[in-house]
């Protein structure tokens, strides 16, 4: 098998393993949070993604949809949203903290397998890109979309309900 071949192989196995998580992660409650928090994880990656793609900062040479996408459609619609979803599941009732520290249990090993994957594939090559701005961008938007989740739970308890 030639590493192309090998490569598409391990994203279609991650896409799999994505595909079945996803129900997994929406299953609990309260559900229309993890639907919201997927749903704006995946439109920021999906932005942020393109831009970096168009800027040539970071390539992926070996991708899904290679001629409708120039960046990793994978990684940014559902891999990433996905993860970030786990992460707002396991701090949902964690103090300040708890958040943070969860942010870097959740960016660190996920940095790493990108070091790795940079290294050792074709799938991703850095040219401008360093590892840190993976690192800060994960924590990053983990901690924009917690907040933004935090701030609509706010907002939806303590507005006044509809009456008829």
């Amino acid at each position: 098998m030639n590493h192309t071949k090998r490569y598409k192989l391990i994203l279609y196995v991650l896409t799999l393993f994505g595909i079945i998580l996803l129900p997994v992660g929406l299953k609990r409650k309260p559900r229309k949070d993890w639907i919201i928090v997927f749903l704006l994880k995946t439109l920021i990656s999906s932005f942020v993604g393109n831009v970096i793609a168009a800027t040539k900062t970071l390539e992926f040479p070996v991708r899904l949809f290679p001629k409708a996408f120039k960046s990793s459609v994978l990684y940014d619609i559902l891999l990433f949203p996905l993860l970030c979803l786990f992460y707002n599941q396991t701090t949902y009732k964690s103090k300040l903290i708890g958040i943070i520290s969860q942010e870097f249990m959740y960016s660190l090993p996920m940095t790493w397998i990108e070091i790795i994957l940079e290294k050792k594939t074709n799938l991703i090559k850095y040219n401008s890109w360093k590892w840190y701005y993976t690192l800060f961008s994960l924590t990053g938007t983990f901690l924009l979309v917690r907040g933004v989740i935090g701030y609509i739970r706010k907002i939806t308890l303590t507005e006044p309900a509809e009456t008829n």
